[in-house]
C-alpha cells in the first residue's frame, strides 16, 4: 500500500506512480492472455492495488480515501490468496517457516501499533491478518515461480509495517521512499513470477 502524502512531486504521486502498477497489469495480460484462473486472480490483485493508490492519493484530503484505499488492498491481497492457494501444497515445509514468523510477528507487530490505532483498530487488525494468510500460502505453493511471488509477498508485508508505523506511531526519515521502494519490488516480484507459473491444469 502506498501512501501519496509522502511523496511530495505532484507529477511521480499523479502520474507515475499509478502508471507503474498499471504497467505491471498490462504486461500480465500481453504475456498471459489471462488464460487461466491463477493469471486472472493475479491480475485482479493487480487491479485491486492500482484502485488503492488511486485512492490513497486523495487520503489527505479526505480520511474516507484512506479507508478506501485499505478496502482496495484488502481486495487485492484476497485475489493473491486464492491465486495462491490454487498451487496449495501441505508438505510445502516453507509454508510452517512463515506461518510461524508471520504469527510471531504479526502479534508483536499488533502490540507496537495497539495503542495508536483508535477508530482504525477493527481495519487495521483485519488487514494484518489478511495479508499474513497472503504471505502463508504463497509459501505453501508448490509452482514454477514460487520463490520470487513469495519474495514479492515478503516486500509487501515490510512495505505495509514501514507505512503503518510511519502513519500510526512515530516518522521515519525517508519513510515515502522505503515504502515506495519495497511496494514496487513486491508488486514486480508477483508479477514476474505469476508469469513463470505454468499450469498442469485447465484451471
Amino acid at each position: 500500500m502506498l501512501v501519496a502524502e509522502e511523496l511530495e512531486n505532484p507529477v511521480f504521486v499523479f502520474i507515475i506512480k499509478p502508471f507503474i502498477v498499471l504497467s505491471l497489469g498490462i504486461y500480465l495480460y500481453q504475456y498471459t492472455q489471462l488464460t487461466n484462473r491463477f493469471y486472472k486472480l493475479i491480475f485482479a490483485g493487480l487491479f485491486f492495488s492500482w484502485l488503492g493508490d488511486i485512492f490513497l492519493m486523495f487520503s489527505k484530503e479526505n480520511p474516507i480515501f484512506f479507508m478506501m484505499g485499505l478496502i482496495a488492498f484488502l481486495l487485492a491481497h484476497v485475489s493473491y490468496i486464492f491465486a495462491f492457494i490454487i498451487n496449495f501444497n501441505i508438505r510445502q515445509t516453507t509454508g510452517f517457516i512463515v506461518a510461524g514468523i508471520m504469527l510471531a510477528f504479526s502479534m508483536l507487530y499488533f502490540r507496537v501499533l495497539y495503542p495508536y490505532l483508535d477508530s482504525m483498530l477493527y481495519p487495521v487488525m483485519a488487514y494484518i491478518i489478511i495479508i499474513s494468510v497472503m504471505a502463508v500460502t504463497a509459501a505453501f505453493r508448490r509452482a514454477n515461480g514460487w520463490q520470487m511471488v513469495l519474495l514479492g509477498a515478503f516486500c509487501f508485508v515490510v512495505s505495509d509495517s514501514l507505512l503503518a508505523y510511519n502513519k500510526f506511531v512515530h516518522s521515519l526519515p525517508h519513510a515515502g521512499l522505503l515504502v515506495m521502494a519495497s511496494y514496487m519490488i513486491a508488486q514486480f516480484l508477483i508479477t514476474l513470477g505469476g508469469i513463470r507459473y505454468r499450469s498442469l491444469s485447465s484451471d
